[in-house]
């Protein structure tokens, strides 16, 4: 069961109703050993949640849920009110979980033409391979 709630500070406004949660579940269902990840998700609908839903996806990679809620989910409950729309912060990004490697973590976004910057990206993905497989 999802318990929906009001959602965090900084989240856009809409003139329908939103209301966020995190969903927590195993990082690997074939060893729950490893842990949880949490992925945040948003709904917005008019006065009651809809048995019909429609579910944007940020384009990415790496993108928040921030860059579609509020706005495009207005645009389209505004042109057909019988749904419900939701979005999601992928893995990693916005408020849901990420993986990371600790104190080794690269700083700044992947610049493919820095070799440092490339081995260091390399070694921290190689690092989470290998931790969770």
């Amino acid at each position: 069961m999802i318990h929906w709630s009001t959602c965090p500070p900084g989240q856009p406004t809409s003139s329908y109703i939103i209301q966020c949660a995190n969903l927590t579940f195993p990082l690997n269902y074939n060893n729950h050993a490893m842990g949880n990840v949490t992925a945040f998700i948003r709904r917005q609908y008019v006065k009651k949640p809809t048995n019909s839903g429609l579910w944007l996806v940020a384009g990415g990679p790496g993108d928040s849920t921030i860059t579609l809620a509020g706005p495009m989910c207005d645009y389209f409950i505004g042109s057909n009110n019988s749904f419900t729309c939701y979005t999601q912060d992928a893995r990693g990004t916005g408020l849901s979980s990420y993986m990371s490697c600790g104190k080794n973590q690269p700083a700044g976004p992947f610049d493919p033409y820095n070799s440092s910057q490339v081995k260091a990206f390399s070694n921290c993905f190689n690092k989470i391979k290998n931790q969770y497989g």
